[in-house]
């Protein structure tokens, strides 16, 4: 399946036309219209972000699907590999994915004080 495809089989699911979705998005319908007929080769990361939040879709596949690379694909050509745990945070509402993200930042921030780092 295309971007454009999941993205309008989406949208027509959700019973949603293309003004509705510029409304909840901010993103032109004419745009809407390209990306899902795949005439926009490289949509804007931000733009499918908004969509995915509206479409309740998965951020990281829309990446894929639009030719970006993902955080496993980088993580595998730097020789890092992720974990499984932090790869299940995708499917999970962004307020959730904030919070973890924050959990992280203060347990960094603790182990920078432990360790006398400024």
């Amino acid at each position: 399946m295309t971007l454009g495809q999941l993205l309008k089989t989406t949208r027509v699911r959700l019973g949603k036309t293309l003004r509705e979705v510029e409304g909840e998005t901010g993103i032109s319908n004419g745009y809407l219209s390209q990306l899902e007929s795949g005439l926009v080769k490289q949509p804007s990361p931000n733009h499918l972000h908004k969509l995915a939040e509206v479409y309740a879709l998965d951020y990281a596949r829309l990446m894929e699907l639009a030719g970006y690379a993902i955080a496993r694909q980088i993580a595998a050509s730097n020789g890092k590999p992720t974990s499984p745990a932090l790869e299940s945070i995708a499917d999970l509402p962004e307020e959730d994915r904030r919070k973890i993200e924050a959990y992280i930042k203060d347990l960094r921030d603790a182990r920078r004080v432990r360790d006398g780092v400024s």
